[in-house]
């Protein structure tokens, strides 16, 4: 936040810090910025497992490479994808790349999310089998891997600040969706201390809890059906009994 106030405190003495940007603190994007998120994926959100980072394996219908490169992609404890888009500084169109990718990774089946995952720990210098990574992904998420879960991604948008265009493109795009679709907005702002550097992560907007559930569609009503009306017969009109001789039909 703009008006943060923040010291280093050794005894009585306070040394106020000063609020720089990233790229005054020489801090880059990939390098530093997506690392931290690696080595410490609570920034984006509690119980999170980065799947894999930059990844860019896609296709389209006619098999021709798509150019588009996730930043990260995680999964919470609850079985949800997560798509994370960075920023070092604020982007105007930042959501506008996170849809993109969360309705690409939408599509992933367990055995693509397990290969991707396998790729991104071998290249960190963890050997692992697809087998082993898809077991590492089900032993994260508390109960089983539901396809329908997974349909439906988390977004996180982590930049130093987000404009007033992409807070009401947010919140527009959450209260349309009754919250089945899940945006959050977080910061990350840097603070110089002397000669050293602090950096404070923040959440500037979170997407509160749909009214529905966000991955099974609500069950259809049962047909109205109006109460059985029993039938009752009428009640038998009696006979009227005249005199015999007379003209009428008589009963004697």
């Amino acid at each position: 936040m703009p008006n943060d106030l923040v010291y280093l405190v050794q005894g009585s003495e306070a040394t106020p810090a000063a609020r720089i940007s990233l790229a005054e603190a020489g801090l880059k994007e990939r390098e530093d910025l997506q690392e931290w998120v690696v080595e410490h994926a609570e920034v984006l959100g509690e119980g999170v497992r980065v799947i894999t980072i930059e990844y860019d394996r896609w296709s389209t219908g006619s098999g021709t490479p798509a150019r588009q490169r996730l930043d990260v992609l995680g999964l919470t404890g609850a079985g949800q994808l997560l798509v994370a888009e960075l920023k070092r500084e604020q982007d105007r169109d930042i959501h506008l790349q996170a849809l993109t990718y969360a309705a690409l990774v939408s599509r992933f089946t367990v055995r693509t999310l397990a290969a991707a995952h396998a790729d991104f720990l071998t290249r960190r210098g963890r050997e692992t089998s697809a087998e082993e990574a898809e077991a590492l992904l089900r032993d994260h998420v508390e109960g089983d891997l539901d396809p329908q879960v997974l349909a439906n991604p988390r977004i996180v948008l982590l930049a130093s600040d987000h404009p007033p265009q992409v807070v009401t493109a947010v919140d527009w795009l959450c209260e349309v969706s009754d919250h089945r679709l899940q945006i959050e907005l977080r910061t990350v702002n840097a603070w110089r201390i002397g000669h050293q550097t602090a950096v404070r992560f923040d959440v500037m907007y979170r997407s509160r809890a749909s009214t529905r559930s966000c991955c099974h569609p609500p069950k259809p009503a049962a047909p109205h059906r109006s109460p059985r009306r029993s039938r009752r017969r009428p009640p038998r009109r009696p006979v009227p009994r005249t005199p015999c001789g007379s003209s009428s039909t008589a009963v004697c």
